[in-house]
C-alpha cells in the first residue's frame, strides 16, 4: 500500500443504531479520474448557469448604456411653462400649433410621491406620443426608463417632466424646435408640434435607486442568485 501511495477516506453509515466504519482505497489513477469528473461537473454547472441567466442580465446591463432612445435628440434646453388643474388661464390651452415656441404642460393628476424629479434623476414612465396637428400616434411605451438631462430624450420631453412626482399624469406640448425640427422622424413630419400623455410611475433619486431603476429589480435578483450559485456550485451534488 505504501508503494502504491493509496489514498484513504472514510465514510460513516448507520447500521442497526451503531456507526459502522468503512474504508475505501482508491489508487492515484482512479483518484485523478474522480477529481476530473468532479471538476467537469462543476464547470458544466457554471456554464449552464451562465447560459440560463445571461439573456436576462444582458437586457438589464444594456439599459445602462448611452445608446439613444427613439426620443433622443440633443437640443439646447428651454424654459417650460407649467399649468395646474386650478389655473384659470392655462398656457397649455393658449398653445398655438405652428406658432408657439415654448414647451407647455398640464397636470391632469398631481403626483403624491416624495421626490420631485430633477436633472440627474431616473424616471420610469408610461407614455403616448402623437403629432399635434393630425393626432397620429408615433410612439407608445408602457415602461420607459431614462435619466433626466442625460440625452436619452429630446429636451421637449426631457424638460417637460422636471418637477413631476410618482403618480403624476402630465400632458406636454412640444414645439418643433425642441423636438425633431425640420428633419422629422419616423411617423413625424418635419416641423411638427408634438403632444405627449405621460404617467410617471417612479422617480429614482439616490445612487442605489438609480441602479435598481435602470437594471430592474428582477435582473438584480437574478445577478445575486447567479453569484450565489457560482459560489456554492463546487459543493453541490452531481
Amino acid at each position: 500500500l505504501k508503494d502504491l501511495q493509496v489514498s484513504y477516506f472514510t465514510a460513516f453509515t448507520k447500521k442497526a443504531g451503531n456507526r459502522a466504519k468503512r474504508t475505501f482505497c482508491y489508487p492515484p489513477s482512479k483518484q485523478n479520474r474522480e477529481h476530473r469528473k468532479t471538476q467537469t461537473r462543476v464547470y458544466t454547472m457554471q456554464i449552464s448557469l451562465l447560459l440560463l441567466f445571461l439573456p436576462s442580465l444582458s437586457l438589464g446591463f444594456s439599459s445602462l448604456s448611452k445608446s439613444p432612445s427613439p426620443l433622443a435628440k440633443h437640443v439646447k434646453p428651454v424654459q417650460v411653462l407649467y399649468s395646474s388643474p386650478d389655473d384659470n388661464l392655462s398656457p397649455f390651452d393658449a398653445y398655438v400649433e405652428g406658432e408657439s415656441n415654448k414647451i407647455v404642460s398640464k397636470d391632469e393628476v398631481t403626483g403624491e410621491g416624495d421626490v420631485a424629479a430633477e436633472l440627474g434623476d431616473v424616471l420610469t414612465v408610461g407614455l403616448i406620443g402623437k403629432v399635434l396637428k393630425s393626432g397620429s400616434q408615433f410612439v407608445e411605451n408602457e415602461n420607459f426608463v431614462f435619466e433626466l438631462g442625460a440625452g436619452d430624450t429630446f429636451p421637449g420631453f426631457n424638460e417637460g417632466l422636471i418637477g413631476s412626482k410618482a403618480g403624476t399624469k402630465r400632458v406636454i406640448k412640444v414645439p418643433p424646435s425642441q423636438a425633431y425640427g425640420k428633419n422629422g422622424a419616423r411617423g413625424v413630419p418635419p416641423m411638427s408640434d408634438l403632444i405627449f400623455e405621460v404617467e410617471v410611475q417612479a422617480v429614482a433619486h439616490g445612487a442605489f435607486d438609480k441602479v435598481i431603476a435602470k437594471i430592474g429589480l428582477d435582473r438584480l435578483a437574478a445577478l445575486i442568485l447567479l453569484g450565489i450559485l457560482f459560489a456554492v456550485s463546487p459543493f453541490l451534488p452531481s
